[in-house]
């Protein structure tokens, strides 16, 4: 570009900018025309002696033009935007519209932060409609669907409760609280006792001095001489048998009447002593397979136990329900330990059976069926 090409384009933008800077020329006043007539000068009066103004006459030659009836347009002309609200009018409601009850989208990027507790699937629920009330984002009867790009976004969020539930039912009043009696006379007990004996007979079936056997009591309560004592009659049974290798046996069968006085010391704390008398019943087997043989004898005796111990149990009402049942139920455990005074069992082998042997009875000799005894047993009062 050379100097002359430079200096005509500056005084190109000089022209343009005076152009644009200068005011626009001002309109002439409007002069009247003939269908509008001059409003007087305010003030003014007629100078002396000039006549007044003759009036305009207007011919009536030329009626007056009629407007063409414009045509009706079947579309309804959509008001100017703003228009009502300028002109601080109520703006009416398009019956057109779709009726859009839901808020508008959140903004693209914006992260919703669900309440502690929930997951990240959680969003808050949308409000219930009220009857007769549109459902968001419903259009109106017969009224157009708004065009897809016009459509607002619901977002699906899990309800709490999408159907109401069931009111429950109230429960029946239970009544008042009601407390049976916590006695417990009734007292029924099952176990395992040891007696120990150092008769040489025993040898012969154990080399044990211990012979265990099954035991079984039931007692009631027949008199408290005090808050705290108390005196139970009842009955004992014992089983005890020995067996030999040589298909010999011996078995004690002793039934007792006993006394049981017992002191509460505490609520699961029970000591006793108790005192018994009774009989057992001895019975003597054996058997000679080769000669085809069966020996036995029977023999009975008198009995009496002295012994003391003690009762754990659970405390009372443990087990009652509301009603007041099953307040005297108590579950125990009972060890006692003794002495125990028998007459010794007196045996002879008898033999019996269809053989052709000669049948001679002889003398087995004494066996004793008393001494020291331990016993554990399961204790239920009621």
């Amino acid at each position: 570009m050379n100097k002359r090409s430079l200096l005509l384009l500056l005084l190109a933008l000089s022209a343009a900018r005076v152009e644009a800077q200068a005011p626009a020329p001002s309109k002439p006043p409007a002069q009247p025309t003939d269908r509008s007539p001059a409003a007087p000068a305010p003030n003014t009066a007629p100078a002396p002696g000039t006549p007044p103004a003759a009036p305009v006459q207007r011919s009536p030659a030329a009626p007056a033009r009629t407007a063409a009836p414009a045509a009706v347009d079947s579309a309804p002309s959509a008001p100017a935007p703003n228009a009502a609200r300028d002109a601080d009018v109520p703006e009416p409601w398009d019956e057109t519209a779709p009726l859009q009850l839901v808020s508008p989208p959140p903004p693209p990027g914006t992260t919703y932060v669900p309440p502690p507790g929930y997951g990240p699937d959680y969003a808050p629920p949308a409000s219930e409609p009220q009857p007769g009330q549109l459902q968001p984002g419903q259009p109106q009867s017969g009224a157009p669907q708004p065009a897809p790009s016009q459509r607002q976004v619901r977002f699906a969020s899990p309800r709490l409760y999408p159907i109401s539930p069931r009111p429950i039912p109230p429960r029946a009043p239970r009544g008042p609280r009601r407390y049976g009696n916590a006695g417990a006379p009734f007292a029924f007990g099952i176990g395992v006792g040891a007696i120990f004996r150092d008769d040489v007979g025993y040898e012969l079936f154990s080399e044990r001095d211990a012979s265990t056997g099954l035991e079984l009591f039931a007692s009631h309560d027949i008199w408290a001489p005090g808050s705290r004592a108390i005196v139970s009659a009842g009955i004992d049974y014992r089983n005890e048998r020995h067996e030999g290798a040589d298909d010999i046996g011996v078995a004690h069968n002793t039934l007792q009447a006993e006394l049981n006085a017992r002191f509460i010391a505490t609520s699961w704390l029970l000591p006793h002593v108790r005192l018994a008398a009774g009989f057992v019943a001895t019975r003597f087997d054996a058997d000679d397979e080769l000669a085809a043989i069966h020996f036995e004898d029977h023999d009975l005796g008198f009995v009496g136990t002295l012994g003391a111990g003690f009762t754990l149990r659970t405390p009372p009402r443990s087990f009652e329900t509301y009603r007041g049942r099953l307040a005297s139920l108590s579950l125990g455990l009972l060890l006692e330990g003794g002495y125990t005074l028998a007459s010794p069992a007196s045996l002879r082998a008898k033999p019996t059976g269809s053989s052709d042997v000669e049948r001679v009875s002889f003398s087995l000799g004494e066996l004793d069926r008393g001494g020291p005894y331990f016993r554990t047993m399961l204790v239920v009062r009621l």
